[in-house]
């Protein structure tokens, strides 16, 4: 996933996940999401879990964002 930002000069800033999406089919998991959710997800619903690998950001001065960093998990 990545950050759109509102134009060509990339004002904001920039962030950007990558990692891999599984679908949750424990329905009790589900149960346990729609009971904490702010809304009443209908049944059709799907859910799935993302498993983060590596986030990065990049801020361009208009706006306070951390320096450029990256995190990455030990795979």
């Amino acid at each position: 996933m990545h950050c759109g930002v509102p134009d060509n000069a990339g004002t904001g800033g920039e962030f950007c996940v990558t990692g891999l999406g599984f679908e949750v089919e424990d329905p009790d998991m589900w149960s346990q999401v729609a009971d904490a959710a702010s809304y009443t997800p209908i049944d059709r619903y799907i859910l799935f879990e993302f498993q983060l690998s590596e986030a990065r950001c990049h801020g361009y001065g208009d706006v306070p964002l951390p320096s450029t960093r990256s995190w990455s998990v030990d795979q």
